[in-house]
């Protein structure tokens, strides 16, 4: 038997890759030589538009049609079709002219690259045959800028937000900016110590806060400058200072204020130095038994009564003491300004006094205790005068006089008589 002569596999490949240069060159040849034209198709070629800013100068902006696309079919040599996409194929439309908002139906100019010899190219078909294009006036409005979020830790309070710009402009088709109600910025921070300042991006929203987003919607700014001031809150004391007087003391008196307390806010390092807060001095002089009064409510400069809180009331109420009234004729004239050549006569000769101290140490008082002093250092010419006093309680000195101030005795002025002077 004869035997086949098996190739080896190096050969093989030879001749496989002589193979595949041959049809190659075959396919070469017949596309170049036997058929050299071709008709591609050229899809999804994209729409210049020229004389955008005449359209914006009429306040008129395209609202469909601006991201028209063509599909077209060519025909030509192949090594000129073959370099044609939808990258180096231009298409423009001139939308100059068009001076009012509608529907409008456009031809549009086709161009291919410089490489490309005149009238090589042919157009066999074009989808669509023109660009329809709808156009819009533009609409300008100014908006008011919301802020929200941001939230204070525990012990803190956040007071509103303060947006900078407080409004912005926004343009655009009309019927999309008139679907625009407000901006919204929101601060997406928590547990917040100290005030924030920051820079946010905003959006534009409908009445109903639903966001609005078109790219054709422009606004004059990008960006919103946000301040949310953060205060620290303390809870603080009311307080009032009892003077002792008139036999009273703080240890003799009850005081009851409502509300006891109000709570206040402001900044952390000043609210660290507020304790309490005074409503001022209350003299026990004035108060007989039980009194109520009212007293404003006044916080620290740049801080902030949370309570509401305006006016608080005092109750003071004195326990243990007792009133004696006590008629003495021990009454005393001091600094008379013309004692050599003026006689002064007291004319009330008695002087009704009111005491105030504990119940064992008043009942002791006896009216040679009491001492009247009238001063007369203002009253130089003769006259009867009702002339202010001051009454002493000598060697009690936790029992005082109640209506200080309201005691007075009659004195007369009278010019001595010559023979009198010279006896003196």
């Amino acid at each position: 038997m004869k035997k086949t002569k098996k190739l080896a596999p190096n050969r093989r490949l030879v001749y496989a890759i002589v193979a595949l240069l041959g049809s190659l060159a075959l396919w070469v040849y017949v596309r170049t030589a036997v058929n050299p034209y071709s008709d591609p198709w050229v899809y999804r070629v994209p729409v210049v538009f020229e004389g955008v800013d005449a359209l914006t100068d009429r306040s008129l902006i395209l609202l469909a049609g601006e991201n028209a696309t063509v599909d077209l079919h060519l025909y030509g040599k192949l090594r000129d079709t073959a370099t044609l996409n939808r990258s180096n194929i231009t298409l423009t439309v001139d939308i100059s002219t068009i001076r009012a908002a509608g529907e409008y139906s456009l031809d549009y100019d086709i161009a291919f690259p410089d490489s490309i010899a005149d009238n090589s190219v042919t157009v066999l078909e074009r989808s669509p045959s023109s660009v329809q294009l709808t156009v819009g006036k533009v609409k300008t409005k100014r908006i008011e800028v919301a802020g929200s979020g941001g939230s204070p830790a525990e012990g803190y309070l956040a007071e509103t937000m303060v947006c900078n710009p407080d409004t912005i402009q926004v343009s655009g088709p009309e019927e999309l900016v008139d679907q625009v109600d407000h901006a919204e910025v929101y601060l997406d921070r928590d547990n917040l110590e100290r005030t924030v300042n920051t820079v946010l991006d905003f959006t534009l929203v409908d009445a109903d806060g639903n966001p609005v987003e078109d790219d054709r919607l422009q606004c004059d700014v990008d960006q919103i400058e946000v301040e949310l001031p953060i205060l620290a809150t303390k809870e603080v004391k009311l307080t009032v200072e009892l003077l002792a007087s008139s036999g009273a003391t703080d240890a003799d008196a009850t005081c009851t204020i409502k509300p006891e307390s109000i709570r206040i806010a402001g900044d952390a390092e000043l609210l660290k130095g507020v304790n309490q807060i005074s409503l001022g001095s209350i003299d026990l002089g004035e108060v007989y038994g039980q009194a109520t009064l009212k007293r404003s409510i006044v916080i620290p400069n740049d801080m902030q009564n949370l309570s509401g809180e305006e006016e608080a009331s005092i109750t003071v109420e004195l326990k243990g003491l007792d009133t004696r009234t006590i008629r003495t004729s021990n009454i005393e004239l001091i600094n008379k300004p013309n004692e050599d050549t003026q006689e002064y006569t007291v004319i009330s000769s008695s002087l009704s006094v009111v005491v105030r101290g504990k119940s064992a140490v008043v009942e002791e008082i006896y009216p040679a205790n009491l001492r009247v002093v009238a001063d007369l250092t203002e009253y130089d010419e003769p006259g009867q005068y009702k002339v202010p006093v001051t009454v002493y309680v000598d060697g009690y000195a936790d029992v005082g006089i109640l209506h200080e101030g309201d005691y007075a005795i009659v004195v007369s002025i009278t010019q001595k008589q010559r023979g009198s002077m010279e006896d003196s």
